[in-house]
């Protein structure tokens, strides 16, 4: 376990631009999870002898984790070469007003990435977004984002994501199996390396380059919304304990999804999860 895969570091290393060209990349074979090596250079200062710098934030990939994080304390399945497994460290300022966008942007990020990947090899996908943080291809999901805070003593976002590449149905757990895809099942074969790579490329542009998380641009938005497969959708949610259901009608620039009830009247669903009604 823990063991590092250089030529991988390499090979990721070189397909990152921009700002993303200045992050540590590292590779293993196999970790518990991604998420706990980022929350070790935030606390610690350090992870496998390796310094914590804000100008070069890491990014950890892992070719298997053993307990793999979801979102909401679930566990996010991670068999070994079956996905993308990765975590991205993201400094902060304490000026991020809109912080609260980073599930979507990265969600947006990995899904932009993922046709971009797919068409550069002649194929096409459309891949969409289950608000807040899974991403989604013919009603099932394709993978998962979860964002935690660091506070101290590094300020940090920590952003987390799982993509299924190379599973058959039959890998999946039975209680998710109807529910969950892979890009093997769809017929399309990835690099995992170059998927990593573009992934972060289109976030840290995101971040850095647009500033969205200071102040998003109009074109964020509309992409938010058009790729959403929750808008127009019938979703049940609660709100002062309690469940209510409505219609999903926009992703609005905190990152919030409004709903509207059958009485007209119109919600701000911030956090948690807004499940689809029977």
């Amino acid at each position: 376990m823990n063991k590092r895969l250089f030529e991988k570091e390499r090979e990721v290393k070189s397909l990152l631009q921009g700002f993303s060209a200045n992050r540590l990349v590292l590779c293993l074979d196999s970790t518990e999870s991604t998420n706990i090596i980022a929350r070790e250079f935030l606390t610690k200062g350090k992870a496998f002898d390796l310094e914590y710098k804000k100008d070069a934030p890491p990014l950890i990939i892992a070719a298997e984790q053993t307990m793999g994080e979801g979102r909401l304390g679930r566990c996010f399945e991670s068999k070994r070469d079956m996905g993308l497994y990765m975590t991205a460290v993201y400094p902060l300022t304490g000026h991020e007003q809109y912080l609260s966008l980073l599930t979507l942007l990265a969600g947006l990020s990995s899904v932009k990435a993922a046709e971009k990947t797919v068409n550069s090899k002649g194929q096409k996908i459309n891949l969409t977004l289950k608000w807040p943080n899974d991403i989604y291809f013919d009603g099932k999901k394709l993978g998962g984002i979860i964002v935690k805070m660091i506070n101290y003593p590094n300020i940090a976002a920590i952003v987390g994501i799982g993509i299924n590449l190379n599973q058959s149905g039959e890998d999946f757990p039975s209680e998710i199996a109807d529910r969950a895809v892979s890009f093997k099942m769809a017929g399309i074969d990835i690099s995992s390396s170059e998927l990593a790579a573009e992934i972060i490329n289109t976030l840290d542009k995101a971040v850095y380059e647009y500033k969205s998380l200071t102040s998003p641009a109009p074109e964020i938005l509309n992409e938010l919304n058009n790729k959403s497969f929750t808008l127009g959708k019938r979703v049940s949610f609660t709100i002062d304990g309690k469940e209510l259901v409505g219609t999903a009608e926009e992703i609005l620039k905190n990152g919030a999804l409004a709903v509207k009830t059958d009485d007209g009247r119109l919600y701000e669903v911030i956090s948690g999860e807004a499940g689809f009604a029977v």
